[in-house]
């Protein structure tokens, strides 16, 4: 199996180190275009409040710093600049992911896992979970330590 494209979802935690790693090995086996892509979740941000927007400025500016170090990371483990780019999504993430993987021909999904508490998922639910069920294609999961 080839995967021609691969979108590598980046929450900027300390768990992508591993998904990092993973996702490095993929893309060395073949010639592999990396989608390197974070979801700002703005969501929550819909109200007129004007401190919202100061808010908005703040969180576009860390999901940047994610998506450069992100590149980064991937470039230290051997995946080459030229074969990566970065997209910058807003919006509710399992959705917006599964949006770029239809309009990007992605043919395998990476991301991280965190571990949560049963408790935890039945309240807030679980991003890669809504990944898993919203995308057709295969999704490497890399579970948290």
């Amino acid at each position: 199996m080839c995967y021609s494209n691969i979108l590598l979802a980046t929450d900027g935690t300390k768990l992508m180190e591993s998904v990092f790693d993973h996702c490095a090995y993929v893309a060395r086996l073949s010639t592999t275009m990396v989608h390197v892509v974070h979801v700002l979740d703005v969501t929550s941000l819909r109200s007129p409040i004007e401190a919202w927007e100061a808010m908005y400025v703040i969180l576009q500016s860390q999901a940047r710093t994610i998506l450069e170090a992100s590149r980064k990371a991937l470039v230290q483990r051997g995946v080459a600049e030229d074969s990566m780019n970065e997209a910058l999504l807003e919006g509710q993430p399992s959705e917006e992911i599964g949006a770029y993987v239809e309009n990007h021909a992605i043919n395998l999904v990476i991301m991280g896992a965190h571990r949560r508490t049963s408790l935890d998922r039945l309240f807030v639910g679980s991003m890669t979970d809504k990944v898993v069920r919203t995308v057709k294609v295969p999704v490497l999961i890399v579970p948290g330590v």
